[in-house]
């Protein structure tokens, strides 16, 4: 296994862990109060109601938990592999043979990755839409990506702190490397995203 795929398990294995312990508080939250409810007797009518909810909370959070376990134990069952199996080999190669970084993304001669998040990666070949997106909240924006749509999804590198120029810098920078990718959130981009999806 290369610097690249562990990366990516380890990324996997991250988000597990924080989805094993909102499991582990579901179940407390669940099964304290229904054992309790039941061992002092006061599960009968909205009490036996309450001890349903929290049982019922209960095994949501043993789903939880399972579902945190099988993907700990082996990241490769992951939604994030089965929906892109060649992703450990992308990062490898990726990082095998990059030609170019900065603090939201990576590229190489085939692969673009996003830098904080490589699970966000694709071919260069699979990139079909570049698109500037900013996110207002009471008229302030609150968030800048770049988003790629790609073949397998949507990749969004966060450039927030840079200047307009420098974003249209790198949007040009990547453009210039993916040949079936066009520029902007526009009519035409998004009939060409629907197309190569097709």
């Amino acid at each position: 296994m290369g610097k690249g795929s562990e990366r990516v398990y380890e990324k996997i294995r991250a988000s597990r862990k924080s989805a094993l312990m909102l499991g582990l508080v579901m179940l407390a939250a669940g099964a304290l109060p229904a054992a309790l409810l039941f061992a002092l007797g006061k599960a009968a009518g909205v009490g036996l109601v309450i001890a349903l909810l929290c049982a019922v909370l209960a095994v949501f959070g043993v789903c939880r938990i399972a579902a945190a376990a099988v993907i700990l134990a082996d990241p490769g069952r992951s939604r994030v592999i089965r929906l892109n199996p060649q992703l450990p080999a992308l990062a490898d190669e990726l990082f095998e043979k990059k030609t170019y970084e900065d603090r939201c993304v990576m590229l190489s001669d085939r692969i673009i990755a996003n830098a904080e998040d490589v699970t966000q990666m694709s071919s260069l070949e699979e990139v079909y839409l570049i698109y500037l997106y900013s996110h207002k909240t009471d008229n302030a924006t609150d968030r800048r990506v770049l988003r790629l749509e790609t073949k397998t999804g949507r990749m969004e590198l966060d450039v927030a702190g840079k200047e307009d120029a420098q974003i249209e810098e790198l949007a040009n920078r990547i453009k210039e490397k993916c040949p079936n990718a066009m520029l902007g959130h526009t009519a035409e981009g998004l009939a060409h995203l629907e197309k190569m999806r097709g």
